[in-house]
């Protein structure tokens, strides 16, 4: 089995990757010395292939969670379910020099490139999970913020910085908020191609306390595009929880 390579965007592009997929002809070839193109009735036509999984496609590695962390993640695809193998884990606990870092993804198992148009900083459409029973938040930044993103100067010291140098009391906790454009990105998938995207997992600012434990969770909406028209929608939904 080999192993696959991920190419990771960390500016909001799309991450890509070709997990080697194979496409054989409905036909054997012919003997050597005949040199017509194979007529075009061979190939099963586009239409009848869009909803199949694509059955060529590698095995991808599931994303480790890190040793040291002791949160859990669940990122799903809903009403409805489409074709697409998601995951979501904290790959890197947080420590004193860095704050912890939760990485999405995605994968389309079907036979065809699929185009899907999220929010603003897709694949969310914003960038604050709220806690299921009380007020309280966290925040997700990715390393490099795109330009639908704006910063609010939440502590009013005159810089516009989400991410700080250092904890506070043992807390990574958000410096300045994010605010996300009202906005839609589109996501292009071959098959067998991921998308991946990473994020810091910061405390709300606004919090009582440091990253209060529970569930903390964000539904964000999605469509399928076709010939630049929407032919599906779709949810997904990403859960966090703090013990």
């Amino acid at each position: 089995m080999k192993r696959r390579q991920i190419l990771r965007n960390l500016a909001f592009g799309t991450s890509m990757i070709s997990c080697g997929c194979v496409t054989s002809p409905s036909n054997p070839v012919g003997p050597q010395n005949k040199t017509e193109a194979l007529p075009s009735n061979t190939s099963k036509p586009v239409g009848d292939q869009e909803s199949e999984p694509s059955e060529a496609c590698e095995e991808f590695d599931s994303l480790v969670s890190a040793n040291d962390s002791d949160l859990s993640t669940r990122y799903v695809f809903e009403n409805p379910q489409p074709p697409f193998e998601t995951q979501a884990a904290v790959t890197q606990a947080a420590t004193d020099r860095r704050p912890g870092i939760l990485t999405l993804e995605f994968i389309n198992r079907t036979s065809t490139r699929v185009s899907l148009q999220f929010g603003g900083a897709p694949p969310l459409s914003g960038l604050e999970l709220n806690h299921e029973r009380t007020d309280a938040s966290i925040v997700l930044v990715p390393p490099n913020l795109p330009s639908s993103v704006s910063v609010v100067d939440h502590n009013e010291d005159g810089e516009f910085s989400i991410v700080p140098d250092e904890p506070m009391d043992g807390c990574w906790t958000a410096a300045d908020l994010p605010v996300v454009q009202d906005s839609f990105q589109a996501i292009s998938l071959g098959p067998c191609d991921s998308f991946q995207r990473e994020y810091y997992l910061l405390n709300h600012p606004e919090n009582t306390a440091c990253r209060p434990s529970g569930i903390y969770t964000r539904t964000d909406e999605g469509s399928v595009r076709e010939d630049n028209e929407t032919t599906d929608r779709f949810k997904t939904r990403l859960s966090v929880q703090i013990p």
